[in-house]
C-alpha cells in the first residue's frame, strides 16, 4: 500500500477511536441529566449501564461476524452510524421505555465500534511494521477529555439535552463519512474463506487466555477508579466535592500521556517489558492511593495508575493479532478478546464496591493493587511473533 494511503488509513482509524471516545463520554457524563429527566433512581441508572455493558459484548461478536462476511471497514462504519443514530434517539427520548431501548441499541453499536476499530488498528500497525496501536487509543482518551469539557460547557450554557447529544452525534457521523472512506479495505479471497473453521477456541490457547485476563484486569481497575474514585476521596479522605473529581481526571490525563508515548516505549523495549514496567508503576500508584493519608497523595496514586496501566488494552489487541494466521483470523481474535473488556468493567466496580461496603473503600481499593500486580505475571503473553497480513 502506498505510504500516503497508509497514512490516510491511520488518520481514519484515529478518527473512529476519537468518535467513540467523544460520544461515549458525552452520554456517560449526561447521565445525571437523564436521571432528572425521567425521575429514576441511582439503582435504575446502574442497571441501564450494566445492560449496555452486557449488550456491548454481543455487539463485539456481531462485529466479528460482519467483518468475516464483509470487512472490518464495513462493520466499523455501520457501527459508528448506529452509535450516532441511537445516541440521537437517547437524547430525544421522552419516555423511559424509549430511552432504555435506545440505550440498548447503543450498546450493540458500542461493542461493534470497539471491536472493529481495533481490527483496523492492528491491521494498520501490521502495515506500518512498528507499534502504532497506542496512538489510536490516545485519540480515544483525548476525545473523551474533550467530551467531558464539552458537556461541562453545554451545561454552563444551559444547552438543551437533546441538542447537546445531537451535536456530538453529528461529529461522529462526520468522522464516519469523512475520513471513514480512508479505512483499510477487507482482506478477502479463497485463502481466507476457511479461516474461521480452523480458528482455535480462544480459551483453549494459553497465551490468548492470558491476554484476556490482562484485558479484564485492566478494565476492572479502570471501572473501580471511575465508579469509586471520587467517593473514596470524599468519604474516606474527606476531600471537598470540588477536589474529588480530580482523582479520575488525573487518572485519565496520565493515561493519555501513557498512550501518546507508548508506541515509542514499545519500539525501544518491546511489549512484554513495557507491560512489566507499566505494571510496576501501576502497583506503586494503586498502593499509594490505598495508603494515602490525604487527597493529594491519593490523586497522585490515581495518576500513576493511569500512567502505568493504560497501554495494556492496545498491547493486548496487538499481541492477539500477532498470533493470527490471516487478516480474517486477526479480526476474529480481536473481537473475542474485546469481550473481556466488558467482563472486567462489570466486575471491577462491583467488586471494589462490594468489598468497600463491608470492609471500607480503602480495603476495596486494595483489589486494584492485586489487579495491577497480576500484570507482572501476565506480561509473558505479550511476547509475540510477527503478525499475519
Amino acid at each position: 500500500m502506498p505510504t500516503a494511503a497508509l497514512g490516510r488509513a491511520r488518520i481514519a482509524t484515529s478518527g473512529a477511536f476519537a468518535a467513540q471516545g467523544l460520544l461515549f463520554t458525552v452520554l456517560l457524563t449526561h447521565l445525571p441529566q437523564f436521571k432528572d429527566r425521567f425521575g429514576v433512581s441511582d439503582g435504575t441508572v446502574t442497571l441501564i449501564v450494566v445492560m449496555v455493558t452486557l449488550i456491548a459484548s454481543l455487539g463485539s461478536l456481531a462485529s466479528e461476524a460482519l467483518a468475516a462476511r464483509v470487512s472490518s471497514w464495513f462493520a466499523l462504519r455501520l457501527a459508528l452510524v448506529l452509535a450516532a443514530l441511537s445516541a440521537t434517539a437517547i437524547g430525544l427520548a421522552g419516555e423511559l421505555v424509549l430511552f432504555v431501548a435506545a440505550f440498548a441499541v447503543y450498546g450493540v453499536a458500542l461493542g461493534g465500534v470497539d471491536a472493529a476499530s481495533n481490527m483496523q488498528g492492528v491491521a494498520v500497525q501490521h502495515r506500518y511494521g512498528r507499534s502504532v496501536i497506542n496512538s489510536f487509543h490516545a485519540a480515544w482518551s483525548a476525545a473523551a477529555i474533550v467530551g467531558a469539557l464539552y458537556v461541562a460547557a453545554s451545561e454552563h450554557l444551559d444547552l438543551e439535552l437533546g441538542l447537546s447529544v445531537g451535536l456530538a452525534a453529528l461529529v461522529v457521523l462526520g468522522l464516519t463519512i469523512w475520513p471513514g472512506n480512508w479505512l483499510l479495505p477487507g482482506a478477502t479471497g479463497p485463502q481466507e474463506s476457511t479461516a474461521e473453521s480452523d480458528l482455535p477456541g480462544f480459551l483453549s490457547r494459553g497465551p490468548l487466555l492470558l491476554l484476556g485476563l490482562a484485558m479484564a484486569a485492566y478494565w476492572a481497575v479502570d471501572s473501580g477508579t471511575s465508579s469509586w474514585g471520587a467517593i473514596y476521596l470524599t468519604d474516606v479522605l474527606h476531600s471537598s466535592t470540588s477536589v474529588a473529581p480530580l482523582a479520575y481526571g488525573a487518572y485519565q490525563a496520565l493515561a493519555l500521556v501513557s498512550r501518546l508515548f507508548g508506541d515509542s516505549v514499545v519500539q525501544r523495549f518491546g511489549a512484554a517489558r513495557t507491560i512489566r514496567g507499566g505494571a510496576l508503576i501501576g502497583v506503586a500508584g494503586t498502593l499509594l492511593l490505598v495508603l494515602a493519608p490525604g487527597p493529594a497523595l491519593a490523586i497522585t496514586g490515581f495518576a500513576l495508575a493511569g500512567l502505568g496501566l493504560a497501554v495494556v488494552p492496545p498491547l493486548c489487541f496487538a499481541a492477539a493479532s500477532a498470533r493470527a494466521r490471516s487478516r480474517l483470523q486477526s479480526d476474529q481474535l480481536v473481537a473475542r478478546l474485546n469481550v473481556f473488556n466488558y467482563l472486567g468493567a462489570l466486575l471491577g466496580g462491583a467488586l471494589v464496591g462490594a468489598v468497600g461496603s463491608g470492609l471500607g473503600l480503602r480495603t476495596g481499593f486494595f483489589l486494584t493493587v492485586l489487579l495491577a500486580a497480576s500484570m507482572l505475571l501476565l506480561a509473558r503473553a505479550f511476547t509475540t511473533r510477527p503478525a499475519a497480513a
